[in-house]
């Protein structure tokens, strides 16, 4: 086969592509959706303003994106939902996954050891919360509210 730089692997690429994207129609969140496109449209931004191909990317790329990403206000998180995605666009072309490369691998420890990776863990429910929660419910019979009340009494910081 061409390399995908020439354009008889360029069609084919963009073919697999196209049949993933049928295939996959109704199979992800439209939030996984709308995240995927515009995390893809990130990186193959990034690439063209970085020289490199986007499909196939090398796994060095790939690395130095990670890096790239790391020194923007952007959490671990996000950073690991950007990797994904340049994964995720690679499968769907039919192409080797860079992001399991030990390259971008040792990117992701880099970024997590530099920007830590300890997420923000919501607040309890409390008795007040749950006071005025129960207030607002009053004594509605549905059935369907007084499944989210024992949900709430299960739920609450004790």
């Amino acid at each position: 086969p061409a390399p995908v730089g020439q354009p008889a692997a360029a069609a084919a690429v963009a073919e697999r592509l196209e049949a993933h994207a049928r295939a996959a129609r109704g199979a992800f969140a439209p939030e996984t959706e709308r995240a995927l496109r515009k995390a893809s449209a990130v990186f193959t931004a990034w690439v063209a303003e970085a020289g490199e191909p986007a499909l196939p990317c090398p796994p060095a790329a790939v690395a130095a994106y990670v890096d790239a990403l790391a020194t923007r206000p952007m959490k671990p998180a996000s950073i690991r939902q950007a990797v994904w995605a340049v994964g995720t666009l690679h499968r769907a072309a039919g192409l080797e996954d860079p992001t399991r490369s030990e390259e971008v691998r040792l990117a992701l420890k880099r970024m997590a050891r530099a920007l830590g990776t300890r997420q923000r863990q919501a607040a309890p429910v409390g008795e007040d919360d749950v006071r005025v929660l129960l207030r607002v419910v009053g004594l509605e019979p549905a059935v369907r509210l007084q499944r989210d009340v024992a949900l709430l009494l299960v739920m609450r910081d004790l």
